[in-house]
């Protein structure tokens, strides 16, 4: 038959059939529909033409579909519009052969039994191009209830595939083609989301047109399996596996997202099944996978099952598998046929414990297979998280960059792992009884352990800047050399080899702890050489004091001892070293602690050091994050992390917030009387000031505040009342520590003026809550040490202050001589500090800091209006003076950690210094605003004020 179907409108075959709560749980009952053989579009043989549809096809109806050809298309098929389909072993859209292209778009989806969303049985001779949304599930219900015991079992029956490809597909197929489209290929149960093959019939997929390189499979778009329910399975992509042989030539390439979601279950996101075969499988997008839930459940993100085969892998985006309680396989082949797995992506498993996390898993492989993460050019750095699982031949863990994190079992075979560029590896790996070869090159860095338990004839070989910083385990038989030009060997916990050969200009790295002298000793059986300009370098361990005699390397014989030295940079700062005399075939360092006055320490810090260096001694890894510092200003920092907030940044953050407040009582008046009996003034503030590191450590204090006041005016003067509410930080200098003050402040004062002559009186009373963080931060080698202590106090901030002025017109301009007088007292409160270990932990006692001060300045202004009272006057006023403190002082800080002995920290004596202000004010007898800056020298720093105010006469 020749013609050609197009559908833009609505068919709708449904019936009067509605499911009930027939048991009244509160679900339906029943099945989803009751007729059946019910079809939208279909035809019943051959037809030649055109099938279209972008309307609408709605059926319910058993063993129905929405489109069905029955026999061959010699044309296209297209669809763009909507079916769905309800009930069971129903079909959204079934395809016989079909000579042209196949494009499914719109929304096709398909509710019951084994229902399937589109199933495509014969060859296609064009291409398949995905292009919208296939959803296929047989629940009831896709989410999951709070309570699933209510369930029937008609509430949980199995659906089919979203997607079965049963047939050859000339031109490949595509997921999201270039139309933008995107296709989501969903399933709501344990059938796989996408499935390619049949158990009856060999199944070819062409290569796509035009892409490069070629793939016949190139999922854009999304599939994604999910099990929903507990103890269902998930699957998102199947090719093979059902009996017949699927071929994909050129490789399937994922730059979409395949995902399979099951909940106590086992969830798969990639199968390769038996008599699948393809080339190459390049993901560039997202694999991931989360299951789990028992101990015999698994997670895989990428499975290549026994009897297919996919020889290379390769990864740019991301390959995730997670699995609670259960076993995670990033990558796992069963099948021994893949050699190369390359990485510049993201690799990662996260199962139940480590040995359940694996990343790749290649341990079915007999005849040598690659592992090999690529340098990155652009963006994040490639990494591998999770075990590696080698076979019994010749396997290569190549890494030119990123970091593998996760053990690595090589089996029998000579093994070789090469690390180049910047790559680094925490892990243990293990070797078998080869001739295996660990070689670092570059900047390169070996952080975990390597376990030659094979015993073979083996070789660590260190060239470039390389570094092993690891462990050494079964290594007897292992002939370390460092080639010549600056590689370091730095083995961690002592170790027993072959031989040594340290090359010119090479590093050899020992820790030492005084707990355990002898535990890293490097013993070498055979022969050691040591090149000439080769560096002894020292590294604390174990927490505890080094200073003492220690033997770092002991060998069957040792050339070139000489040729080793020992430089202070070298040396963890706190120390001074020395290579000694010793006896034959043997180095010894001897290594003493400097003064404390040789640290560069600050006053303060000096006299608290004797207190940090005992109280870190209960913290093993902070004492070695602090002792083990080469750096002076690195250690000097470190001991601030170490130190309560105690150099006046407080008092000065606060003190200065309520004298901007204050500060709004002093602004001149203008040439008329203020309108009515009543005042009120909002004033915005803000301050900034700073301390360098002195005596004492420096500190950086800023905040913000509102301040606003009521007063009434009498023959006498006004009387008024503020609140202030202010809000501030201080920044511990070099440290990464802070303290954040909110102050309410409740204050009363007097104003009056007569002619040219002003005074003010003001007393206040603010409560003070301080919130403290103080930060210790540090690398140990591949770990961060991080020690985080906080605490909250209290404190009452008092001050009483009065000035009076006198001004004097000249012309437009003025003159106005003000003498000033203030006095603040903050009483603070005792606290301890929590969170940070006690070796950190500090309890700090209470604390009183005072401050009398005089200040005598000259303002000069410029006016303009203000004729009449009904005029609007203006002014711009410079002030310039002295703020001399006569009396009070800051107060000493005690604290000690936990329940050690106490120490005392002196702050630096608060100065006196020059100010400057620039103001500016406009207003009528009834309205005024006004904005001033300030500016105070204050310990060789200048301390900043800023407010602005809006006053109304009432």
């Amino acid at each position: 038959m020749s013609a050609s179907i197009t559908n833009t409108g609505k068919i709708i075959i449904d019936e009067t059939y509605t499911p009930i709560d027939a048991d009244k749980d509160g679900d339906l009952d029943g099945p989803f529909a009751q007729g059946s053989a019910r079809t939208g579009i279909r035809t019943a043989g051959a037809f030649t033409g055109n099938i279209i549809n972008s309307g609408e096809i709605t059926v319910e109806g058993n063993d129905s579909a929405g489109v069905h050809l029955g026999g061959p298309l010699t044309g296209a098929f297209s669809h763009s519009g909507k079916t769905n389909v309800l009930g069971d072993r129903s079909v959204g859209v079934r395809l016989a052969a079909v000579t042209g292209n196949v494009t499914l778009g719109g929304t096709i989806t398909a509710t019951g039994h084994d229902a399937v969303g589109a199933r495509l049985d014969g060859d296609i001779g064009g291409a398949l191009v995905i292009e919208g949304q296939i959803g296929v599930t047989g629940y009831r219900s896709t989410t999951a209830p709070a309570d699933p015991s209510k369930l029937d079992a008609d509430d949980l029956l199995q659906g089919g595939s979203a997607l079965v490809v049963a047939g050859n597909v000339a031109g490949g197929i595509t997921l999201s083609g270039a139309t933008d489209k995107l296709a989501d290929v969903v399933a709501y149960g344990a059938a796989p989301a996408f499935q390619i093959g049949a158990a009856d019939r060999a199944v070819t997929i062409g290569a796509i047109a035009g892409s490069t390189p070629a793939a016949g499979l190139a999922i854009n778009g999304r599939v994604t399996g999910n099990g929903v329910y507990s103890g269902i399975a998930a699957t998102g992509l199947a090719i093979g596996g059902l009996g017949g042989a699927v071929t994909i030539a050129g490789g399937v390439a994922v730059a979409g997202s395949v995902q399979a979601n099951a909940t106590g279950a086992s969830a798969t996101g990639i199968r390769f099944g038996a008599g699948a075969t393809t080339p190459e499988l390049r993901l560039g997008g997202t694999v991931a996978v989360t299951g789990g839930g028992s101990t015999t459940t698994q997670s895989v993100a990428v499975m290549v099952d026994t009897g297919a085969s996919v020889p290379t892998i390769r990864n740019t985006g991301t390959v995730r598998a997670a699995a609670t309680g259960a076993s995670a396989v990033a990558i796992l082949d069963r099948t021994g046929g893949v050699t190369l797995v390359e990485n510049s992506g993201v690799i990662t498993a996260a199962g139940g414990d480590a040995s359940r996390s694996v990343a790749i898993d290649l341990s079915a492989n007999t005849s040598g297979a690659v592992v090999r993460q690529t340098a990155p050019t652009t963006g994040a750095a490639p990494s591998i998280t999770g075990a590696i699982r080698f076979g019994t031949g010749s396997d290569r863990l190549e890494l030119a960059g990123g970091s593998v994190s996760g053990d690595v079992a090589f089996g029998a075979g000579s093994n070789r792992l090469e690390m180049s560029g910047a790559s680094s590896f925490a892990g243990t790996a293990t070797f078998g009884d080869g001739a295996d070869t660990i070689a670092i090159g570059d900047t390169a860095r070996f952080n975990g352990t390597a376990d030659f338990a094979g015993g073979g004839a083996d070789t660590l070989a260190i060239s470039g800047k390389g570094v092993f910083a690891g462990r050494l385990v079964n290594a007897g038989n292992v002939a370390v050399t460092v080639a010549s030009g600056g590689g370091t060997l730095a083995v961690s916990g002592g170790a027993t080899i072959g031989s040594l050969n340290l090359g010119d200009q090479s590093v050899l790295s020992v820790a030492l702890d005084k707990a355990n002298p002898a535990a890293n000793l490097i013993t070498v059986t055979g022969a050691s050489t040591i090149g000439t300009g080769s560096k002894l370098a020292l590294r604390v361990a174990g927490g505890a004091d080094i200073a003492g005699q220690y033997v770092v390397l002991r060998s069957g014989t040792l050339t070139g001892a000489q040729n080793l030295t020992l430089s202070d940079a070298t040396v963890p700062f706190l120390y001074r070293g020395a290579i000694v005399a010793a006896a034959p075939n043997e180095i010894v360092v001897d290594v003493v602690r400097k003064a404390k006055t040789e640290l560069g320490l600050n006053t303060a810090a000096t006299g608290a050091f004797d207190a940090v260096d005992s109280a870190i001694g209960s913290d093993a890894k902070l004492a070695v994050a602090i002792r083990g510092l080469y750096d002076g200003a690195a250690f000097r920092a470190a001991i601030d992390q170490m130190l309560p907030n105690y150099s006046g940044g407080l008092f000065e953050s606060v003190t200065l917030a309520s004298r901007a407040a204050a500060s709004q009582l002093r602004e001149p008046a203008g040439a008329f009387t203020e309108e009515g009996g009543w005042g009120f003034f909002l004033s915005p503030v803000g301050w900034d000031a700073s301390k360098a590191e002195r005596s004492t450590t420096g500190y950086d204090v800023h905040g913000w505040g509102l301040s606003s006041g009521l007063e009434r005016k009498t023959s006498a003067g006004n009387f008024g009342v503020s609140l202030a509410y202010l809000s501030g930080t201080d920044n511990e200098g070099l440290a990464v520590n802070k303290i954040k003050h909110s102050q309410y402040e409740l204050a009363g004062f007097w104003r009056g003026h007569w002619g040219g002559f002003a005074a003010q009186l003001r007393g206040s009373a603010a409560f003070v809550s301080f919130d403290s963080v103080r930060q210790f931060d540090a690398e140990l080698e591949t770990e961060n040490v991080q020690r985080r202590a906080d605490a909250d106090w209290n404190g009452m901030l008092y001050s009483g202050s009065g000035a009076v002025s006198y001004e004097q017109p000249i012309g437009q301009f003025s003159l106005r001589p003000v003498l000033a007088i203030d006095y603040y007292r903050l009483n603070e409160d005792s606290y301890r500090e929590t969170g940070g270990g006690t070796g950190y932990d500090l309890t700090v006692r209470k604390r009183n800091s005072d401050e009398l001060a005089v200040t005598a300045s000259l303002a000069a202004g410029i006016n303009f209006g203000g004729d009449n009272r009904y005029d609007q006057w203006s002014r711009i006023e410079v002030e310039g003076g002295r703020r001399e403190r006569i009396a009070g002082a800051l107060g000493r800080t005690t604290a000690s950690f936990g329940s050690g002995d106490a120490f005392t920290l002196d702050p630096e004596s608060r100065d006196s210094g020059w100010t400057g202000k620039v103001r500016a004010i406009t207003g009528t007898t009834e309205v005024r605003l006004s904005g001033e800056v300030g500016a105070e020298q204050r310990l060789g720093d200048v301390a900043l004020s800023a407010r602005a105010a809006l006053q109304f006469a009432f």
